[in-house]
């Protein structure tokens, strides 16, 4: 009995190396697939950055080439209708000015008892702008030069500020009544919307002004 036991003892001592040793090499498989699968993902996320910077870079290297291939159509529409000097016009031409009485609702409804309009009526001006930008251009692409260009030639015409006409009806009715008629700016556009006048092959602006400018 006692050789028995001293056997049974050693079998056991031995299973539990054996399973010490197992444990040992599967935590060491299992960490070399761990440090394996980081290494696959660090180098996953390092070529995605590279991509990244390399798409960043060719879309700088475009909107640089878009840029200049705007500059160089709007100096040659500039040329062609024969403004001078082409940088002080900035290529923006008025073609005409209308007074108006424009009717401005509020999108907020008024509750049932109120008496008080959910509109305002107001003298105004439409006044249509050619861009130097031509009409087969999409709009898209030169949607920015637009803004850019054309908020330099409002500070030349006196208008003080530019307001988002979605912004102004979606306002309750008294609001609308203290920018139309209690504004800080002397002048300002509240409506424009753009037109690819085919006709002239140039992108026309439609401001709504509250006064007339000052060209």
């Amino acid at each position: 009995m006692e050789s028995n036991a001293v056997i049974l003892n050693n079998s056991i001592i031995s299973l539990k190396n054996e399973n010490i040793i197992n444990i040992e090499n599967l935590k060491k498989e299992y960490n070399y697939k761990i440090k394996e699968l980081q290494n696959i993902h660090n180098k996953e996320v390092e070529d995605l950055k590279h991509t990244i910077e390399d798409y960043k870079q060719e879309l700088q290297r475009l909107k640089g080439l878009n840029g200049n291939l705007l500059r160089i159509s709007r100096d040659r529409a500039n040329q062609e209708r024969n403004l001078r000097p082409k940088k002080a016009h900035k290529g923006f031409v008025i073609l005409n000015r209308q007074s108006l009485y424009y009717k401005l609702y509020s999108n907020i409804k008024q509750p049932s008892r109120s008496n008080q309009l959910n509109y305002i009526e107001f003298p105004c001006f439409k006044i249509k702008i050619q861009t130097p930008f031509e009409a087969s251009i999409s709009f898209d692409l030169i949607e920015d030069e637009i803004i850019e260009a054309f908020s330099d030639f409002m500070k030349n015409l006196k208008i003080d500020n530019w307001y988002n006409y979605d912004y102004i009806v979606n306002q309750p009715i008294s609001k609308i009544k203290d920018i139309i008629f209690n504004n800080q700016y002397d002048n300002f556009i509240f409506k424009y919307f753009y037109t690819a006048n085919f006709k002239s092959n140039f992108w026309d602006i439609d401001v709504f002004t509250k006064k007339d400018i000052v060209n």
